[in-house]
């Protein structure tokens, strides 16, 4: 090998090395910069979500705390009402006896947020109560909410204590106090309300708003006074400091993220102070939870950077072993070369053929014995038109011929263009310009080809209508993909709106349910005591008026409390409370109840069930409130004299509902039509006919009952007869069914 050979092959392969040093640094470079991107996602998603928990958290703190004002505020005013209801009581000092008793329990029965109302006399012995009468004066004087007029809480209008749990019950309630002082003046004693921190608890359970989140109220000295979910062991506990709280008073809202007392995680915090009562709200996500949707993508994230990490660095591995397999395969190119099905043929810059192929020399057979290395285009040329290989050469000027078949032969590198031997055979010609200037030549033998071109000239007309026809039905397929796809985002977008309408109708139903109870209390508790003729005496008018509204009071505080009912089951807030239930013992204690309205329409109540009825697993308090549904409506549809039945058996094996618990209700009363029966299901739905029209209610008996049905994946049936009686069955599954029977036993028809 010559010395210029030598400098050739080693500047090409440093040339092969550049190129591998590239593609390993641009992969390198395209890592980073995919990196940086997933880091810069990763930080914007994570802030994302921690400003969104803020948002929630502070919400719910606001929410929180205006229910808290609402819930202490009416407790306030009912103590201020029984403490000026006193005052005006005969008796020095008013405290004990029935009469003062009959006051506390009417109103401990108006305010669903107190358990009891206490009077503490100035000793802190408490004297009377709501609950009991038979109870003994017991002091109270080592509780804070109990202390005397002169110091301690008593020196502000209301004191809440810290929270206290009962030895018997083991639940905890708050003691809410304030002093009763008489028009002249002199102090007589406190007047305090027990308040189940379940009061707080609930509506602050309907607050939930996912995400692991934690709402707690505080006194202003850091104790617990309750908290949802209820975390019992704390509460009573100082958790917080005095410090900590005074900052949170100071402004109208304080979000920090610090470690949450209760269970000692991380936590997104917002607290709000209780304007005018020493009580702080805090509302809470713990941080885990707040960025649990946010690790998830962290970690896709990860897998989806590995994944491209790893992926770009095969692809450069891949390119390098191609580049490595490029530089073989040149080696072996010219091996290759000869055995190509193709003519190959190379020239340098003064058209010397340098070489060319067999498949090159049987092309141009005539010639070939020309084809030696260094022989000219123009001499290769002259031996195949003087020995007839290209046609229409004319004999007498061979010259003229060949000097313009150079020049369009020179015109054509680096095109494509077809011709003709005088053989008959078709060439595809091909001339490409080196980079030393030289030409290579590629012929390829394209006579099959030229015969088939004319048949594929001939189904191209065919081949042009169908394409049409095909390109006609793509267009009108595209229309109707279109057409359907449109209508599928308009039905998605429908279903949304309702989806979001209906969450709205019942999150209004559930608030204004709440913010109508507390004056609607009111309006009862005071009708109750111009009933009782506390404030004066009254006429008869008078007092028919006052029933009146006490009455309808009454009936309206039952309609908004089925309202409040349903609403929440419609909004997915209802869970059930399932236990252990004794059905027998369950439905006797409502046939109790009902008793008295029987007895005043001379009604039978009769029951039917079966012996040794199974113990079921059951949520008592929606059981029973269906069961005191159906029983009302029996009672008030059954005419006067009229008979009423409830009974409860399992159904025998064999049968449809075989092991299926059934609790049946039937009466002789009015009946129903059969075009009516599915309505009576719906709310607010009642059946107008000549026998019913007299009957009050508000509808939503059997929609509540319906609706609770299906959360104990039962059935409700309803079988009626016009002027013959109805008879509805709860039909509840066998899981619901225990193995253990009831230690009561069954009651036959007719007792």
């Amino acid at each position: 090998m010559s010395a210029t050979d030598k400098s050739r092959a080693w500047h090409g392969a440093h040339r092969w090395l550049d190129l591998e040093a590239a593609i390993i640094g641009f992969g390198i470079l395209a890592v980073l910069a995919f990196g940086a991107v997933l880091a810069f996602t990763l930080d914007r998603s994570r802030r994302g979500a921690l400003d969104s928990s803020v948002a929630t958290t502070r919400s719910l703190a606001v929410a929180a705390e205006t229910a808290t004002a609402r819930t202490v505020l009416s407790i306030d005013a009912m103590l201020s009402a029984v403490a000026e209801a006193l005052d005006k009581m005969p008796g020095d000092p008013p405290l004990q006896g029935p009469a003062v008793h009959d006051l506390l329990r009417l109103f401990d029965d108006q305010n669903f947020s107190v358990r009891d109302i206490l009077l503490i006399d100035g000793r802190g012995f408490q004297v009377n109560d709501s609950a009991s009468t038979l109870r003994k004066p017991r002091s109270l004087a080592e509780r804070d909410f109990a202390q005397g007029h002169d110091s301690g809480p008593d020196a502000q209008a209301m004191f809440i204590g810290r929270p206290a749990r009962s030895p018997v019950t083991e639940s905890w309630s708050i003691f809410v106090s304030r002093p009763i002082s008489l028009r002249d003046g002199s102090f007589v004693g406190r007047i305090a309300a027990e308040v189940p921190i379940e009061t707080f608890r609930d509506f602050y359970d309907k607050l939930d708003a996912g995400k692991a989140t934690k709402i707690s109220l505080y006194a202003a000295d850091g104790t617990l006074l309750a908290n949802d979910p209820p975390t019992d062991g704390k509460i009573g506990e100082r958790l917080l400091t005095a410090d900590h709280l005074t900052k949170v008073v100071s402004q109208a809202m304080a979000t920090v993220v610090e470690t949450d007392p209760m269970d000692g995680i991380r936590a997104i915090i917002s607290s709000k102070a209780v304007p005018l009562r020493p009580l702080v709200v805090r509302a809470s996500i713990d941080l885990p939870a707040a960025l649990a949707a946010w690790n998830e993508e962290a970690r896709v994230l990860a897998f989806v950077f590995l994944t491209g990490t790893v992926g770009c660095a095969g692809f450069t591995l891949m390119l390098v072993a191609l580049l490595r397999r490029q530089r073989r395969a040149q080696a072996l190119l010219q091996d290759a070369l000869e055995h190509l099905s193709e003519g190959f043929v190379l020239f340098d810059a003064d058209e010397r053929l340098i070489m060319c192929n067999s498949r090159f020399r049987e092309i141009y057979a005539r010639s070939a014995h020309a084809m030696v290395p260094g022989a000219t285009l123009e001499q290769i040329m002259r031996v195949g038109a003087e020995r007839g290989e290209y046609p229409d050469v004319p004999a007498d000027d061979i010259d003229g011929w060949l000097a313009s078949k150079l020049v369009e032969h020179r015109g054509i590198v680096g095109t494509m263009v077809e011709g003709q031997l005088a053989n008959g055979h078709w060439l595809r010609i091909s001339e490409q310009r080196t980079s030393g200037g030289g030409t290579v030549g590629v012929r390829t033998d394209i006579t099959r080809a030229k015969e088939h071109q004319e048949r594929l000239r001939q189904n191209e007309d065919q081949l042009t209508r169908t394409i049409d026809a095909l390109e006609d039905a793509r267009a009108e397929a595209q229309r109707q993909t279109d057409d359907v796809t449109k209508l599928a985002g308009d039905l998605a977008a429908a279903r949304d709106r309702a989806e979001v309408a209906n969450r709205a109708k019942s999150q209004f139903l559930a608030n204004m349910s709440h913010e109508l109870r507390t004056p609607l209390n009111a309006v009862i508790g005071f009708a109750e005591l111009l009933k009782l003729q506390v404030f004066g005496p009254l006429n008869g008018k008078q007092t028919e008026y006052v029933e009146d509204i006490r009455g309808s009071g009454a009936h309206l505080l039952e309609v908004i409390n089925d309202v409040l009912d349903l609403s929440k089951i419609e909004a997915g807030h209802t869970e059930l409370r399932e236990e252990t239930v004794d059905l027998v013992e369950l439905i006797d204690s409502q046939i109790s109840v009902m008793a008295p309205r029987a007895a005043q329409g001379a009604l039978t109540l009769r029951k039917d069930y079966q012996p040794d009825l199974p113990y079921c697993w059951l949520d008592i308090l929606k059981v029973r409130q269906m069961v005191l549904n159906l029983l009302s409506n029996a009672v008030k549809f059954t005419p006067e004299g009229g008979t009423v039945t409830v009974g409860a058996r399992i159904e025998p094996a064999g049968g449809e509902r075989s092991g299926w618990l059934r609790i049946e209700v039937n009466d002789t009363g009015i009946g129903i039509e059969t075009g009516d029966l599915a309505l009576v299901r719906e709310p607010f739905r009642q059946v107008e006919n000549h026998l019913s029209r007299k009957y009050q209610g508000s509808g939503l008996g059997l929609a509540i009952t319906d609706a609770q049905m299906r959360l104990h994946e039962g059935h409700l049936d309803i079988a009626s007869t016009i002027g013959e009686g109805t008879i509805v069955t709860l039909w509840f599954p066998p899981t619901r069914v225990l193995n253990e029977t009831s230690r009561r036993q069954g009651i036959s028809a007719g007792a």
